[in-house]
């Protein structure tokens, strides 16, 4: 549901931004998302609770254990023992670099390409926005029982793979919202990759393992705008073949 809700605000935020576009100018949007930031912000300060911590007496027994004794905990440990976090890791790199390469310089793209306004790459983000929510409702767990986790996985990629390059291969007017259809299926994989790093970990550890996947996606988000910018001013379709 964390993800449906992410799904949510990629799904209205375009069509809110474009309102504030023409009631306000392009200051609109930047005040708007600020005094959402402060809502939230007020609303946390509020009405969120610290949660109560309950006394286990496994951890109290591990507690007066000597150290020399006690497991590491460290992250280069853990991928020694499970080298299949290290590859989740690197996969949410790429598909949040991919993902942020289609954010920073897809509504470029489309207006040079097809001749899209930024309204109407909004409406592709809002279709995408949209499909992610109900799908990460409806169909993630029905596709983990049928799929299984790591396969849901593997099929998010691929449909993200082919998303990226529909738009190179078919300048057709229909592939942008085809496109947008195709990102929506691959917001299977932040679940699923959350799910499988919950299994290969154990119960102290998945908290701080699912943050380090969290530091992987904010790299992607780093590395895509970049990396997409730079290519854009010697290929344009190159930003696709790399995301892709």
């Amino acid at each position: 549901y964390v993800g449906a809700c992410l799904g949510a605000g990629f799904a209205f935020g375009p069509g809110l931004g474009s309102a504030c576009l023409a009631l306000m100018g392009f200051q609109g949007p930047c005040f708007f998302a600020g005094a959402l930031c402060m809502v939230s912000v007020i609303g946390g300060v509020v009405f969120l609770k610290e949660p109560q911590t309950k006394t286990d007496c496994l951890l109290q027994a591990e507690a007066s254990t000597p150290a020399a004794s006690s497991p590491t905990n460290s992250m280069a440990s853990l991928v020694r023992e499970q080298p299949q976090c290290l590859y989740l890791f690197v996969s949410t790199a790429c598909y949040y670099t991919a993902f942020s390469a289609f954010e920073g310089m897809g509504a470029l793209f489309f207006k040079d390409v097809f001749g899209l306004s930024a309204e109407k790459f909004g409406a592709i983000c809002t279709l995408s926005g949209l499909g992610a929510m109900f799908l990460q409702m409806f169909a993630m767990k029905k596709a983990i029982s049928s799929l299984g986790i790591r396969w849901s996985g593997i099929v998010a990629h691929v449909m993200r793979g082919f998303a990226y390059l529909l738009v190179v291969l078919s300048h057709a007017a229909w592939s942008p919202y085809v496109m947008g259809v195709l990102i929506a299926g691959g917001s299977f994989l932040s679940p699923a990759t959350a799910a499988m790093l919950s299994a290969l970990t154990r119960a102290d550890q998945r908290g701080s393992v699912l943050g380090v996947n969290q530091t992987f996606a904010a790299l992607g988000r780093v590395l895509g705008p970049m990396g997409s910018a730079a290519l854009y001013t010697m290929l344009p379709n190159g930003m696709w073949y790399a995301a892709s």
